[in-house]
């Protein structure tokens, strides 16, 4: 429980960092490995980027918080850059911060790893406004967001206007020739 807050300096452990509870937050270097079963790990206070030399596991009842305040890494949005192997699960929480919009297309690289397995359980913040939302993207690598248009949340229907039929009636016409008597 509680946090630990780094401000630029560097945390080294020889043993795994179990974080059963709590946050571990700030900008500066953990030097260990860390198994986070039950705690949330968000790079910066307000903005910035957490470095990690070692593997990182996040379990199903953790969390990674990433604050999305403008385009530059480190001072605008959060990063947790990771030298090894990540294991994702849990919840991750998406949160602008300093009254900031951004725009389609934009993209956010809030976590970068050696390599990865598993994803994560669950995605909040994703809605933008004005029709935008992020969109989690994981690569081998990382895990970005793409800001992206919002796309329709029902099918069309279509109507179906019915087409009257013309059916012809024929009338028979009596034609009356005069006969004389004579």
């Amino acid at each position: 429980a509680g946090t630990t807050r780094f401000n630029g300096g560097t945390v080294t452990s020889s043993t795994t960092m179990n974080l059963q509870g709590g946050t571990v937050e700030g900008t500066g270097t953990l030097t260990a490995s860390v198994n986070n079963s039950g705690g949330t790990v968000g790079p910066g206070i307000t903005a910035g980027q957490l470095n990690q030399t070692g593997n990182y596991t996040q379990g199903s009842g953790s969390a990674f918080n990433a604050q999305i305040g403008g385009l530059t890494v480190g001072t605008q949005y959060d990063r947790l850059a990771l030298s090894g192997a990540a294991t994702l699960g849990g919840a991750l929480n998406i949160s602008l911060i300093n009254s900031y919009e951004p725009n389609l297309d934009d993209t956010f690289q809030i976590m970068t790893f050696g390599s990865r397995t598993g994803d994560s359980t669950t995605v909040t913040g994703t809605t933008i406004g004005n029709g935008k939302f992020f969109q989690e993207t994981i690569g081998p690598t990382s895990v970005t967001l793409v800001v992206v248009s919002v796309l329709p949340t029902s099918t069309p229907t279509a109507t179906i206007t019915p087409t009257p039929t013309v059916t012809a009636t024929l009338t028979p016409t009596a034609t009356v020739t005069p006969t004389s008597t004579a």
